[in-house]
């Protein structure tokens, strides 16, 4: 008869989970009962795989089965997720070769500086003379002697005994510049032809003096000094200055719709008939062997037009008569948009406008290194050596004060090297010169042969003439210098994200579903039941109760 009313009247038939509630108002279960009956309840309906077959009034083995498949597969769940998030954490970076490449017009050509071995022309000073003088204990102009001091700075010998000896000058005035000015070789008894792209152009249209840590040399394709330091940096005479202005920048390139007279230069093809050819002179009787490190010669060091070159740090050698093939391989490496919005310390580099430098308008690596030694040897010395960034009220450091550079200069390397391997290298004292995030550099393979210019120049009359018999044979020396690149195309690096936000999302969803047949909705169902569900049965328990 029951059956029949309800047959007839479906309305009267409540829901399964409002009858389970209409029991519970009547009878009088415990917490725990109506605990387990809910929880029956969500397995009934759940969507994640297993979890109905915990709800089913099955036997207990079975139950607990499926208790411990669930339990696994949860586990393994958690597990891989965890490798996933932290495969994000440490590297969420990933380098890639670029999908086509760039030819090479789309870069500058490579600055290329060029330091003398020679410092001195020995018409106006002898620096091994003067040093052997005062061994001796022979007399000495003052002059010479003030040319010693400043000398010592420069040239590194072996037997410093002779430093001893010397006026203990604590700074040095702007006399320091004039002299190594004016007891320099002339620029045409350094250079001697010069060609780029095929073409013979003036040297003096190419390369300009620049002071660095060899002494006073010369440079091709760097930017004016106004581009590289800020307007509160000294710099001596007209050194590095030009007149040609940049239409060039590292992170965009040249100018859409430039033509070939752009600045830095750039070489439109490869291979050795458009190098860069420079033929160096030096003449016999200028060598200066206590100002000698190496080779006779030259150093030259390749690098970006945006960077201060340190020579001591990194050069090849042109010696005497030797022709020298450098085979310039570029590389670069861009960073997508999508990496800025990582922390600096996560991505490992900086982007141009994020790293301040209080001396250089541009950041590298290099300048940043470079005003870091310079703010720690003002430290702890109270000046700075000759060829770091100073401004005008700075002092130039003596020959007194070299021991105190050189201690500097080894406490900067040693703390440098502590925070780099602290745990937090970028709120430590170190430089914090990370690498920039769109870089460039030239990695050059070098090659030397005998130069038989004095049987070619002899073959060639006009440079007998021009020359003479006695040039040719004895008093001088003549390197050819070559420098190119190898390849009219090359191939960029980028750096991207290996895993970008969504990208994470959905390999953790990829595991959660594999495992569980988790889902968002997943997410929602629970906080459904957690929530709305239990709140509304609540209410109509209340409700069941009152009526």
């Amino acid at each position: 008869m029951e059956m029949k009313n309800r047959m007839e009247n479906p309305s009267a038939v409540p829901l399964n989970s409002e009858w389970k509630v209409r029991e519970e108002a009547h009878g009088n279960l415990s917490v725990g009962k109506r605990l387990r009956r809910y929880f029956r309840d969500y397995c009934e309906g759940s969507s994640l795989i297993g979890f109905r077959y915990l709800g089913e009034k099955r036997s207990r083995g079975e139950r607990i089965l499926w208790f411990f498949i669930i339990l696994l597969s949860i586990v393994l769940s958690i597990y891989y997720v965890v490798e996933i998030y932290s495969k994000y954490v440490e590297n969420p970076f990933i380098v890639n070769m670029a999908t086509r490449e760039s030819p090479i017009f789309k870069i500058p050509f490579p600055a290329v500086t060029i330091c003398p071995t020679v410092k001195t022309s020995k018409n106006y000073f002898n620096f091994t003379g003067a040093i052997h003088r005062l061994l001796d204990d022979e007399n000495i102009t003052d002059e010479d002697m003030r040319y010693t001091q400043y000398f010592s700075l420069v040239c590194d010998s072996i037997d410093e005994s002779y430093k001893e000896k010397l006026p203990p000058n604590k700074t040095f005035t702007e006399d320091f510049f004039d002299s190594l000015d004016y007891l320099k070789p002339s620029f045409s008894e350094v250079f001697s032809i010069c060609q780029f792209m095929g073409h013979d152009v003036e040297c003096e249209d190419l390369f300009v003096p620049v002071v660095v840590d060899e002494g006073i040399c010369y440079t091709f394709n760097m930017l004016n000094r106004e581009d590289i330091y800020k307007d509160n940096v000294y710099y001596y005479s007209d050194y590095l200055q030009n007149l040609n202005h940049t239409n060039w920048t590292i992170n965009e390139g040249y100018p859409k719709g430039t033509g070939q007279n752009v600045y830095p230069r750039r070489a439109l093809l490869s291979g050795a008939d458009n190098a860069l050819e420079i033929y160096l002179l030096q003449r016999t009787q200028e060598t200066d062997y206590l100002c000698l490190q190496d080779t006779e010669g030259y150093t030259v060091h390749l690098h970006t037009p945006q960077t201060i070159p340190q020579l001591k740090k990194n050069y090849f050698s042109v010696p005497l008569d030797t022709s020298v093939r450098a085979i310039v391989k570029p590389g670069m490496m861009t960073t997508s948009k999508e990496v800025k919005n990582y922390k600096t310390m996560d991505r490992k580099c900086y982007f141009t406008d994020e790293r301040f430098l209080k001396y250089f308008e541009i950041y590298t690596p290099e300048n940043c290194q470079l005003e870091c030694l310079t703010n720690h040897t003002l430290e702890m010395c109270n000046c700075v050596n000759y060829f770091m960034p100073r401004q005008n009220t700075t002092d130039i450091c003596g020959n007194a004060m070299s021991d105190c550079m050189k201690l500097a200069e080894i406490s900067m390397k040693t703390r440098e090297i502590e925070s780099q391997l602290s745990e937090d290298y970028q709120t430590s004292n170190g430089c914090n010169c990370m690498p920039i995030c769109t870089s460039l550099s030239y990695q050059a393979e070098t090659s030397r042969t005998p130069f038989p210019w004095r049987d070619i120049f002899r073959a060639e009359k006009t440079m007998v003439e021009l020359l003479g018999p006695l040039e040719l044979d004895k008093k001088m020396h003549l390197s050819k210098l070559s420098i190119y690149f190898s390849s009219d195309m090359f191939l960029q690096m980028e750096r991207t994200e290996l895993y970008g936000f969504f990208d994470l999302m959905s390999n953790i969803g990829g595991i959660l579903g594999l495992f569980n047949g988790f889902a968002l909705l997943s997410v929602v169902e629970i906080i459904y039941y957690i929530s709305v569900r239990l709140w509304c049965n609540y209410q109509l328990h209340n409700d069941i109760l009152e009526s």
